[in-house]
């Protein structure tokens, strides 16, 4: 499971890249600048490591190094904290796994109490319960028992 959102976190990043993200320090550059940069960000045949080489020696040429590395560095944070807030979120999923199974093998509730217990579950844990609904979905339509 780790993997998909490794995944989910690569794609993110790819889209922003393709969905022509200006970042902050780029806006107010000329087009040309811009340009440069973009045109590195969506080379697909570039390692990340030449990826960054040429944003280094692009960001040098434009006199922007020092707000290129404030933007990579503010990046790699953003990263650490996604990556720190997803290991949370994983950690929790057996525990809320367990209180949603709980819920829906309890034979002596109504429809509604039911209802309400997993709003209440998922009021309680916002990003796992939508997380366990999907992979619920997913498993239930590769055993084919989908609607």
């Amino acid at each position: 499971m780790t993997s998909f959102f490794s995944l989910l976190a690569i794609l993110a990043l790819l889209a922003l890249a393709s969905a022509d993200y200006t970042p902050l320090f780029l806006r107010n550059q000329p087009r040309n600048v811009q340009n440069g940069y973009f045109q590195i960000m969506r080379n697909l045949n570039l390692s990340q490591q030449q990826q960054e080489q040429q944003l280094a020696q692009w960001a040098q040429m434009n006199n922007l190094s020092t707000q290129y590395s404030n933007f990579l560095q503010q990046e790699r944070q953003a990263n650490q904290a996604l990556s720190q807030n997803m290991s949370r979120i994983i950690s929790r999923l057996p525990q809320v796994q367990s209180q949603l199974e709980a819920i829906l093998q309890n034979d002596i509730q109504t429809c509604t109490q039911e209802l309400q217990a997993i709003q209440n579950l998922r009021r309680q844990y916002p990003q796992e319960v939508p997380i366990l609904d999907y992979i619920r979905e997913k498993t239930s339509e590769a055993m084919g028992m989908d609607d």
